[in-house]
């Protein structure tokens, strides 16, 4: 039988961030992330999911993240929210995802109390969430990355 001080062993020293590198380089070449895409299938290797990530935490750097700072994620099940999720912790931010059928008072009470300085939210949620935007080129990207096309906004909170 496995025991608490055998998984403890196994895992000891490993973090998410620390199982993603290294699944990225024994891996790069297969296929992480698929989408749907038109009447196709997009896919994302390994390789594509840690460059996207990695170009999320650049901007999140870049636009003043902190280690430790929380930002909130709200967006449907789209590989950016996975590219933007890995991209945190990789920018030494906690992700607080908040599911999009959550009902509009749960959302404000996450948000109000879960202790963000930064949302990274689709458009469609941007109301729910009640912050003052910052367009999405504020994390880094080249102009012929589709990082964000599905018009998702960096968010500051208001303090008020």
């Amino acid at each position: 039988m496995l025991t608490q001080a055998d998984i403890s062993a196994e895992v000891e020293g490993q973090t998410v961030t620390s199982r993603f590198r290294d699944t990225v380089r024994e891996l790069p070449d297969r296929v992480a992330l698929r989408a749907k895409d038109g009447d196709g299938w997009v896919e994302y290797t390994y390789a594509d999911y840690a460059d996207s990530a990695c170009k999320v935490a650049a901007g999140l750097g870049a636009a003043g993240l902190q280690k430790g700072d929380r930002v909130v994620l709200m967006m449907r099940n789209i590989p950016e929210f996975h590219w933007t999720d890995m991209g945190v912790l990789l920018a030494g931010g906690t992700p607080i995802s908040i599911y999009n059928s959550s009902a509009p008072d749960q959302v404000q009470y996450l948000v109000s109390h879960c202790g963000a300085t930064v949302a990274i939210v689709g458009v469609a949620f941007v109301a729910l969430i009640g912050w003052r935007l910052i367009p999405a080129a504020a994390v880094a990207r080249k102009p012929s990355d589709e990082l964000f096309e599905t018009a998702n906004y960096v968010s500051e909170l208001v303090v008020s």
